[in-house]
């Protein structure tokens, strides 16, 4: 059996039950995510590949090229964790705080004050955020930390000092605020690199910037549709998790450079533009009751069985097409490749390297890996979401009306092809 093999050869903790269902897929390797229903139409489930790759004849550790996804089961969660605590090295996606990777060797005071303007506004958007979901302007920049989830919290945390490592302090008035940094001496006022900076020098937030659903709603819907949400599932700190991600300096940098406006952070790390539009129209229909809740987990299965193709086409409201995408994909794949070739180079008693990223990475990361001599070899799908529809009293008829309507709304998305002159 295909999970016996992999026992052998990668993992053999112990995993949850339904690691044993996880289904061998002989078709050649195509994509990481699907939507499966069982022969009796009864069960509905959304599957994430982990593909193992090895390097025949050449020496250098297994990979396992594993898909993760925002919401899911529980049980799912503690399948990958087991696959990847087994392994003797993890890559994983997760955008770093400021201040991480960002500022290798001497910044000059132009670069520093490039950096803290960056920082001034995405704190800019989080204040306006917390203002949109509380109706108040936070008392400071700590309460604006405290209203996110661990993983904005930390990116908020890292944009609280500035290019030179001092605080950013926040004024606030009866009717708005300001963000400002006292500059290269940390004196108010001043000239050239010395000058302070403020965020209100800056063009201000639009209203597409100040956003719709917000950082949160993908933990929301999770929480009503009986899912969990992955940063609170999954304990990413063993000793062999490395952080194989570009700072938040980084990315702002070069979503700047790609024409993206300030929101395109938020959009990326909170799964907003289309997805959280589509996510926010579930979350509004999900009124409790065990059928409703169904209807609703076959809309999501069918739409985040579509999501990552979508944002790897540049699909989706991510305004900014192929150079956004090259930040958002290409460009973050570029780290894990640097950090698996450090591997490759300077730890020969690694056997197993796990890189756990959004699946929409992944064909782009496989490409990466067959060009250094890397094949496939095993593969399992692993059951991300399931629903029990003859539980809830959904027909199978009903469900898949449920999936036609999403494969609707999700093809009026795709770009319309370009007509020939």
């Amino acid at each position: 059996m295909l999970v016996s093999a992999m026992c052998a050869s990668t993992f053999c903790a112990p995993v949850h039950a339904s690691f044993q269902q996880a289904v061998e897929d002989p078709a050649p390797p195509s994509g990481f995510v699907r939507v499966t229903q069982t022969d009796d139409g009864n069960t509905v489930r959304l599957e994430v590949a982990s593909r193992r790759y090895i390097r025949e004849g050449q020496s250098g550790p297994d990979v396992q090229l594993t898909g993760a996804v925002h919401i899911g089961d529980p049980s799912f969660y503690k399948d990958i964790q087991a696959l990847m605590d087994a392994q003797d090295v993890v890559l994983f996606e997760s955008v770093k705080p400021s201040g991480l990777g960002d500022m290798a060797g001497e910044a000059t005071d132009e670069q520093r004050g490039k950096i803290t303007e960056r920082r001034l506004r995405l704190l800019a958007l989080a204040v306006e955020r917390r203002r949109g979901a509380t109706g108040q302007i936070p008392a400071d920049l700590a309460a604006v930390e405290d209203g996110f989830d661990d993983r904005f919290s930390r990116i908020i945390a890292g944009a609280r000092s500035d290019g030179w490592g001092r605080a950013i302090e926040m004024e606030r008035s009866d009717t708005g605020f300001d963000l400002v940094s006292l500059g290269a001496d940390g004196v108010p006022g001043g000239e050239g690199p010395n000058a302070d900076l403020r965020f209100s020098g800056q063009k201000p937030l639009s209203a597409g910037e100040k956003g719709e659903g917000g950082p949160g709603i993908q933990k929301q819907l999770a929480d009503a549709l009986g899912l969990v949400f992955q940063p609170e599932a999954m304990n990413e700190g063993g000793p062999n998790w490395r952080n194989s991600d570009m700072s938040v300096d980084q990315v702002q940098e070069r979503l700047e450079a790609a024409g993206a406006g300030g929101d395109q952070l938020f959009r990326m790390l909170s799964g907003e533009s289309f997805g959280a539009k589509l996510a926010g129209f579930v979350l509004r229909l999900a009124t409790g009751n065990e059928r409703s809740r169904a209807m609703m987990k076959v809309m999501m299965v069918e739409m985040l069985g579509a999501a990552d193709e979508l944002l790897a086409s540049g699909m989706g409201g991510m305004a900014g097409g192929e150079q956004l995408m090259n930040v958002i994909i290409n460009d973050r794949n570029e780290v894990v490749m640097r950090d698996l070739h450090a591997v490759l180079r300077d730890e020969p008693d690694v056997k197993t390297v796990g890189i756990l990223y959004g699946a929409g990475h992944l064909a782009d990361l496989e490409e990466r890996l067959r060009a250094i001599g890397y094949t496939p070899s095993d593969e399992v799908w692993f059951p991300a979401i399931s629903v029990d529809l003859a539980a809830s009293g959904l027909t199978a008829q009903e469900a898949e009306s449920m999936r036609n309507m999403m494969r609707m709304a999700i093809e009026r998305q795709r770009p319309k092809p370009a007509r020939k002159e």
